[in-house]
């Protein structure tokens, strides 16, 4: 039988003190306000929710105590008041109030953890929370990764972070594309672009052109490549490498070379064992293919001679801007020289089956000729003669000396106003020992008289014997005579 327990609640009973509580130990025990306020101080309390940031400010220091939370709607944030806060405010995540000490804290802003299900990162938002501000990212935790739902929009441009382009981005090959950015990225996959004209990329294996001056800091090395065409007047194949060697024994000369696309240069070696015409001007050739000399004739090129070619697409033909001719480099030329003997000209005469000039010791000799500056003349290269001769003395030096004169085109052809005399020294040679004699006929700066030589000048030449101690006769060998420009 169950039990009832009564209570009188019409007649009282009034004790000399307040009811006093322990502390609670039950789910249902009641505590006392005093018990709250001493154990539990640091309760918030929740002020009237304002409208804007600016009357968050204006909270009167009355109103506003230590732990008070306002909502402030126009925003929809969460602000707690820290009295003892003296961060600088930035009317954001710290709002200082516009009178008094303390600081109005930012609740709503900050990385929330929701378990192993995920995270929930809520972005700044200067007005109405709205979706494309919020970033959910889900914790997987069999393979350790975060993954990110939805997209996430980013800056005023919009630039979109996308969950469809997820995954480690993988370098695919080269593509074949130029463009302002050199590169381009797809689904992940991200193409470098090649360089080209206009626009800045990788360099690749094929043909490219590149805009803007390059400097090279090293050396830039090349291939080099041989060429066994034989032949007279024939066409070689526009070079695919930075050297060429002709290398066959029947070739007799060259007429042209196919032209390039574009601007290019080269340098072609003779390695054939003979010697190699190069032919100016050829008419049998194809005009884009033919080559100019710089001599206005042909150019013969020495055994182990190596010449440097250059295209020019203005002229749409082949232009010879440097080399050797078997001897110290430069552009040479041997079939313009001819000699003229004047009144005090040596004995012309046949020696061992070849024509020379014989100067006497002593006498006053001398021959003449006109050297024309090539069109392909780089200014500040020094111009050089070289004559071949003999002597029938046993061993004793011998010397022959030049004056050059410029004769700059427009200017008389007998002006004697800029000079030079050659400073080349005597040679030693026995009996029938051909010596050479290097007439140095500009400076090293390519001037005569501090007169600087240009492309299609004339140099008057007058060859004589100069001090030596030899005293017989000195052939020289006049068609052997060889200038060499730069």
């Amino acid at each position: 039988m169950s039990k009832v327990r009564q209570y009188d609640f019409n007649n009282g009973a009034e004790t000399a003190t307040n009811p006093t509580a322990g502390t609670p130990t039950d789910a249902s025990d009641l505590v006392t306000l005093t018990y709250l306020q001493t154990n539990y101080t640091s309760v918030t309390t929740v002020g009237a929710a304002v409208a804007d940031i600016a009357a968050l400010k204006d909270v009167s220091a009355a109103d506003r105590a230590d732990k008070q939370n306002r909502f402030v709607e126009t925003s929809r944030m969460q602000f707690m008041f820290e009295s003892s806060s003296a961060v600088a405010g930035d009317d954001y995540f710290v709002v200082a109030p516009t009178a008094g000490t303390g600081r109005w804290l930012n609740l709503t802003y900050r990385l929330q953890e929701f378990g192993a299900d995920g995270l929930f990162l809520l972005l700044k938002n200067d007005s109405a929370l709205s979706s494309d501000r919020t970033l959910t990212l889900n914790v997987n935790d069999a393979s350790r990764t975060i993954e990110m739902n939805g997209d996430l929009t980013v800056g005023a441009a919009g630039a979109t972070v996308s969950n469809v382009n997820n995954g480690d981005v993988t370098l695919a090959t080269i593509g074949g594309t130029p463009n302002a950015n050199a590169a381009s990225l797809s689904a992940q996959a991200l193409t470098l672009q090649p360089a080209s004209a206009s626009f800045g990329g990788v360099v690749t294996t094929a043909a490219q052109s590149f805009a803007g001056a390059k400097t090279l800091v090293n050396a830039l090395n090349g291939t080099s490549a041989d060429n066994a065409t034989a032949g007279t007047g024939i066409t070689l194949a526009t070079p695919t490498t930075m050297n060429v060697r002709a290398t066959s024994g029947s070739l007799v000369s060259v007429g042209g070379i196919t032209a390039p696309t574009g601007i290019m240069w080269f340098v072609l070696h003779n390695v054939t064992g003979v010697t190699v015409g190069i032919l100016n001007e050829d008419g049998a050739s194809t005009a884009g293919n033919r080559i100019l000399t710089g001599t206005a004739t042909t150019v013969t090129m020495a055994i182990n001679a190596s010449l440097l070619f250059n295209y020019d697409l203005t002229t749409a033909r082949w232009r010879i801007v440097g080399g050797s001719g078997g001897g110290g480099g430069g552009l040479t030329s041997s079939a313009v020289i001819r000699w003229t003997a004047d009144s005090d000209a040596p004995l012309l005469t046949v020696e061992f089956n070849n024509e020379v000039y014989v100067y006497t010791d002593t006498a006053d000799q001398s021959l003449y000729c006109t050297v024309k500056v090539p069109q392909g003349y780089t200014a500040g290269g020094q111009i050089f003669m070289y004559v071949n001769h003999y002597h029938q003395a046993a061993s004793a030096t011998q010397l022959l000396s030049a004056q050059a004169t410029l004769i700059p085109i427009g200017t008389a052809f007998d002006n004697t106003t800029n000079q030079r005399t050659t400073t080349n020294t005597a040679q030693t040679g026995a009996t029938k020992v051909i010596c050479r004699s290097s007439l140095d006929l500009t400076d090293s700066s390519g001037q005569i008289n501090a007169v600087a030589i240009a492309a299609g000048d004339l140099i008057r030449v007058r060859l004589y014997r100069g001090t030596d101690t030899s005293t017989s006769d000195l052939s020289m060998i006049p068609s052997s005579t060889e200038v060499k420009f730069g």
